[in-house]
């Protein structure tokens, strides 16, 4: 569905959290008292917008965490943070608060041996089909990825369960004592403290419930750090999403399984990561790519830097230096006789503008390609690729001009071996 674009003159829009309160306020009455397949939310409250799927498009298709005590909230809140992706926290409390801005919290009414109320929606339901029905309804409007229910018991919320199954949502019923497993462990030795219940929780996830993207694409490929550029038939991710990418950080281990895209790219992102951050970055990448899978990474080149020093007065580095400060520092050109700026202005931009934190230079980004594992690197000219899937992805030149983008930029793709080459070896 695509995104509703709504009239900044209009009223103010009620926040995702808002609305489901208002859907399950409206169901309450409006929820069929016995079991039925025909589900369907009920007319919006008078004064709000009618199409409850406008309002709930930013909520929907995201991971759903469902938890019923203020004692799995400090289970929830690191969880929530190290999860790496979009998120509703649906919870019996008012728990919106210390969450980073990629959850939203809602509150949901819930069972109470055979009474179900709801204490903040000050609702009580007849019976358990009507909750049941609610339940189901909400799933249906919110389309999760999957379903993680945080409990305490020796039996999962039954009523969850069947919701989720009737609406087709995947769940995972997950217990406090749960420990990882030996393989568990291996998995998660890379990237988490081996030995925690939330190291296991992550793995859980991680396996269980990915997004539903990987589920429904026969050819995933991952676009990291997408901007403004969605790139159709992608996942288009980044940091500070705008609407129809989903959260992702970088920095942080990635929300997929291993061996889950065919492709990955990311253009004029690694720059903004530090070198640690850039060499998490690429470890994640192997890990989530499939054997014979592609990574392309594009962003700017510290070879170009040093001969933009060493020969400043070509043509093409003379007109970059003064299309670059006459953009970015338009009080220099006054210092200069024309067409004598120094270049030595670029290179600060560089390293200094934009939230760059390191430019490198080819051998040093081969190296850390080989060290994780990766193989058949190679430097394709801008916008070119060998496959197809690749070529002309860039989208750079649309901010700056195509000409400075092809001059400043470089290229590279690497390839995940067919045989797991990842043990810290380089692949020949």
């Amino acid at each position: 569905m695509d995104t509703p674009t709504f009239s900044p003159n209009g009223p103010p829009l009620p926040t995702v959290r808002t609305t489901c309160e208002a859907l399950l306020r409206s169901m309450i009455s409006a929820a069929p008292e016995k079991h039925t397949r025909q589900i369907s939310p009920p007319s919006m409250p008078q004064g709000t917008d009618s199409d409850w799927n406008a309002r709930l498009a930013p909520a929907r298709h995201r991971l759903t965490v469902i938890i019923g005590s203020a004692a799995d909230e400090d289970v929830l809140r690191p969880l929530v943070r190290s999860l790496n992706r979009p998120v509703n926290l649906l919870s019996t409390t008012d728990a919106d608060k210390d969450y980073p801005d990629h959850v939203t919290s809602v509150v949901y009414p819930h069972t109470s041996d055979r009474h179900t109320t709801c204490t903040f929606l000050k609702t009580e339901y007849p019976d358990l089909f009507r909750l049941f029905n609610t339940y189901t309804t909400l799933l249906e409007a919110l389309q999760p990825d999957g379903l993680l229910l945080l409990w305490d018991g020796s039996m999962p919320p039954a009523l969850w369960v069947s919701a989720a199954a009737r609406s087709g949502v995947p769940v995972v019923a997950w217990r406090q004592t749960d420990t990882p497993t030996p393989a568990e462990l291996s998995a998660l030795a890379r990237v988490l403290p081996p030995t925690t219940a939330l190291a296991s929780l992550q793995y859980t996830v991680r396996e269980h419930l990915p997004v539903a993207y990987l589920r429904q694409t026969a050819e995933p490929r991952l676009h990291i750090g997408c901007g403004t550029c969605l790139a159709e038939g992608w996942l288009n991710v980044d940091a500070c999403p705008l609407p129809g990418a989903d959260y992702m950080d970088a920095e942080a281990p990635f929300p997929f399984p291993d061996n889950a895209f065919d492709y990955i790219f990311s253009e004029h992102l690694f720059e903004h990561l530090s070198y640690t951050g850039g060499r998490h970055m690429l470890a994640e990448a192997y890990r989530v790519l499939k054997p014979g899978g592609i990574l392309r990474l594009t962003m700017p080149c510290l070879e170009f830097l040093h001969a933009l020093l060493a020969e400043p007065d070509r043509p093409e580095h003379r007109r970059y230096i003064a299309w670059s400060t006459a953009s970015f520092a338009p009080d220099v050109a006054a210092d200069f006789p024309p067409g004598h700026i120094p270049a030595m202005f670029v290179v600060n931009h560089f390293m200094r503008l934009w939230g760059h934190r390191m430019i490198y230079d080819r051998p040093t980004l081969s190296a850390m390609l080989r060290r994780q594992g990766f193989c058949s690197l190679c430097y394709p000219p801008l916008g070119q690729s060998a496959h197809p899937q690749l070529a002309g992805m860039e989208r750079h030149g649309e901010v700056i001009p195509a000409w400075a983008n092809a001059l400043e930029s470089m290229t590279i793709e690497a390839t995940k071996p067919l045989t797991d080459n990842a043990s810290g070896h380089e692949a020949k």
